[in-house]
């Protein structure tokens, strides 16, 4: 009796890309968050505390930032197993510290808005929390489009939103569609980069390929401390507000 082909794998034409993002250790994407955390400190030290514009050095290098936070988030929620309920426990916390983290980031910047980038990850994690859930296309949808409207709200906008959700696709998938989802909108943050900082603030958006390929080629890595970057973020923003009201601008 001669075996029956599986009419599903004869349907699935998708193609994949393994190779459309590095394998990296738990050590390596803990490097490449506090790298992230230390480019952010640039810029935020640079321009509320020294009073360097959005057309200076500090701006442009802080533009590293964002892309790799949104990649370590992603990583960490794309692994094997239970990513709805990983996403939805992660952006709960996300969603408690950047409301920690308002009022000292008022005190730093002296504007509400846009929130905090926190903020920004959180929706990110929501919105990929959504996506990998049973519920409908028609909720699913209309979550993303949510999602992107609340994106006028934080740091980095829309694409800074989907940009965490574009990596997270990219990460399960593998596939074209979600390779060039993520590519797009790593190409919108830094044009809207750029629009502040000029061509060395997009220059920097895209470091963070070089920034990956460093830690892996490197073999760097280091130890995870779970909370002390939900610790720090704040509190670099009270360090940065008091410097802001005490030196000569």
């Amino acid at each position: 009796m001669s075996a029956r082909a599986d009419p599903s794998a004869s349907r699935d034409r998708t193609v994949r890309i393994p190779w459309a993002l590095p394998v990296l250790t738990d050590a390596q994407l803990e490097a490449l968050k506090w790298v992230a955390f230390g480019s952010m400190l640039i810029d935020h030290f640079g321009r509320y505390a020294f009073g360097l514009g959005t057309d200076s050095w500090a701006f442009a290098v802080g533009r590293l930032a964002f892309p790799l936070f949104a990649l370590v988030l992603a990583t960490n929620l794309a692994r094997p197993g239970e990513r709805t309920e990983r996403a939805w426990r992660t952006s709960r916390r996300l969603a408690v510290w950047a409301l920690i983290s308002v009022i000292p980031s008022w005190w730093a910047r002296e504007v509400w808005l846009p929130v905090n980038v926190l903020a920004t990850l959180s929706i990110g994690a929501a919105l990929c929390a959504v996506l990998d859930s049973r519920c409908s296309a028609l909720i699913r949808g209309s979550a993303v489009a949510v999602g992107a409207a609340a994106g006028f709200f934080v740091e980095f906008s829309v694409p800074g939103v989907l940009l965490v959700l574009a990596i997270q696709r990219l990460q399960v998938n593998g596939t074209i569609p979600s390779l060039c989802l993520a590519a797009a909108m790593l190409a919108l943050t830094a044009g809207l980069n750029m629009s502040f900082g000029g061509p060395g603030a997009a220059i920097w958006t895209f470091a963070v390929l070089g920034a990956v390929l460093a830690v892996r080629v490197g073999r760097f890595g280091l130890r995870r401390r779970k909370w002390a970057f939900y610790l720090a973020y704040p509190a670099h923003f009270v360090l940065v507000g008091a410097l802001s009201r005490v030196l000569p601008l």
